[in-house]
């Protein structure tokens, strides 16, 4: 069995990363000799083609997988209800989870992709369970030809939520103020999210785990992690460029790029103070690592396993292999693109076209809306388009 381990977006602790494992193999491969030769004995006793037999055995087995082309998704009262939901709609064998919530929000997730996607990719997934490592990460999913996805979620983690909000803003005190409302286009749900948080209203557990992911991409933004980054999202606006013009400053990457990181933050911060020029905050919505995930697996289906393993740059952890990762991306596409890739997506989707790929899907499914550049190089590498896709 040949397995490919593919390091994704960790959206609890954005330093640490999570794995999907994916493996090829079909199912006649993964019979033993003896299953074979008592397949080959019935056929021969039965008197019919094989052939004949075969394509009964597929048409029933496709038909029995077959999700609707839309479900209605109503919270489980009981994780016996959850289970059954999982069973019934999702065509899920194993529903192994133990928690209620976790269970709701996972049949949840499934649902909103299921509704969202084209019929040829609805079946992803065929078990649930919760993971047994010692992991940060909130899900993966490790995926087998021929016998569809098996995902992991880490219940722990979804009910330590309060926790890790709280460890959060205790590090980054000023990762989300008030102020920041003249500063930031944000969206009617965001706003929500953020008023919540000031008014100490009571938060779903999928809320939580969405104002986690957005304060800490909200955070990077604001302290201008990467200028030339937050240079290629605010020149987007031919306002910016006019008035970058009139005051006699940077007007491309290349000229940006020579100044000191000091005068580039400065640069951006009075843009945005005096000019009233806003940042845009797109998001991956409350099942952003969920989607990631199954962007990973859209995307290997779609391409191919040997065209996909070749867009993974980096396998491991560390920082350098990262980085490494982010270089010959860079070689390949060109740095304005991955500063327009870093600044409108995510830093993490730089790492890679396996990676650019996977977290640009996971925001086209909450809505994300993107420039003709950046959705042409997702076309390129063999994205696929949700249904909801406003493009």
């Amino acid at each position: 069995m040949t397995k490919v381990n593919l390091h994704s977006t960790n959206r609890i602790n954005s330093n640490k990363k999570h794995k999907l494992t994916t493996s090829y193999n079909t199912p006649q491969q993964e019979l033993n000799k003896n299953d074979n030769k008592k397949l080959k004995l019935s056929l021969a006793t039965l008197g019919i083609g094989g052939a004949v037999i075969t394509a009964i055995a597929i048409g029933k087995y496709n038909k029995a997988q077959k999700l609707a082309d839309s479900i209605d998704f109503k919270p489980a009262k009981t994780l016996q209800e959850a289970k059954e939901f999982a069973h019934k709609h999702l065509k899920i064998k194993k529903f192994e989870l133990t928690d209620l919530d976790s269970a709701n929000y996972i049949n949840e997730a499934l649902v909103n992709y299921n509704n969202n996607i084209s019929s040829n990719h609805k079946k992803i997934v065929n078990s649930v369970k919760p993971t047994t490592a010692n992991e940060t990460g909130i899900a993966s999913i490790t995926w087998l030809c021929g016998f569809g996805g098996f995902l992991e979620f880490n219940e722990k983690q979804f009910n330590n939520l309060d926790n890790l909000i709280n460890n959060f803003f205790n590090k980054h005190k000023s990762a989300i103020e008030k102020s920041d409302f003249d500063l930031f286009n944000f969206t009617e749900k965001q706003n929500s999210l953020i008023s919540k948080f000031f008014d100490k209203s009571a938060m779903t557990k999928k809320e939580k785990l969405q104002f986690l992911e957005f304060s800490q991409k909200l955070n990077n933004i604001k302290n201008i992690d990467n200028p030339s980054a937050c240079f290629i999202n605010l020149v987007s606006d031919n306002e910016v460029l006019e008035i970058f013009k009139k005051n006699n400053l940077p007007t491309t990457l290349d000229e940006f790029s020579k100044l000191d990181s000091n005068n580039q933050r400065k640069i951006i911060t009075d843009l945005m103070r005096n000019y009233n020029k806003k940042f845009k905050v797109q998001d991956g919505g409350p099942f952003q690592t969920i989607n990631h995930e199954i962007g990973h697996v859209l995307h290997n289906k779609n391409i191919g396993s040997k065209k996909y393993s070749e867009l993974i740059y980096h396998q491991g952890k560390s920082k350098e292999e990262i980085e490494k990762g982010v270089e010959k991306f860079s070689s390949q596409i060109g740095e304005d693109k991955i500063q327009a890739i870093s600044g409108n997506i995510t830093k993490y989707a730089t790492t890679s076209p396996a990676e650019f790929v996977a977290e640009t899907y996971s925001h086209l499914c909450n809505g994300g809306r993107f420039s003709n550049e950046i959705m042409d190089l997702y076309k390129k590498f063999g994205g696929v388009i949700p249904n909801n896709c406003a493009i």
